[in-house]
């Protein structure tokens, strides 16, 4: 993204700046997109997923995004990024549930290290 602002600086790069995530059954693939711009597609009927199913069919958009929940919430996650520090007591809100950290929308914050000053 850097790179693309520093040779066309006037390009609206924000439509690409986004995180998705796929849920796939046997006939189905959900796709849960941060800019709020979900994806369905019947798999069977129309294979080349051309036809976004999402405003025609809620209840399996629910369905879906429930697995694909389920399953994120199963496994452990780990963070290998440069994590926030804060010290114990300065949170800036209260931890959010662990719903939100599956979906990737939070990242845990860490408490104060031993060897900092209190």
């Amino acid at each position: 993204m850097e790179r693309s602002l520093r040779v066309a600086p006037d390009f609206d790069i924000r439509r690409f700046n986004r995180s998705l995530k796929a849920w796939r059954s046997t006939g189905w693939k959900y796709v849960w997109a941060s800019d709020m711009q979900d994806e369905l597609y019947d798999l069977r009927a129309d294979p080349g997923e051309k036809n976004n199913l999402v405003a025609q069919h809620p209840e399996r958009v629910r369905e879906m995004q429930q697995g694909m929940e389920d399953f994120l919430r199963s496994i452990p996650h780990y963070e290998f990024g440069d994590l926030q520090s804060v010290w114990r007591g300065q949170a800036p809100w209260p931890e959010p549930d662990e719903k939100l950290q599956a979906w990737g929308l939070y990242r845990k914050v860490l408490d104060a290290p031993d060897w900092a000053p209190r």
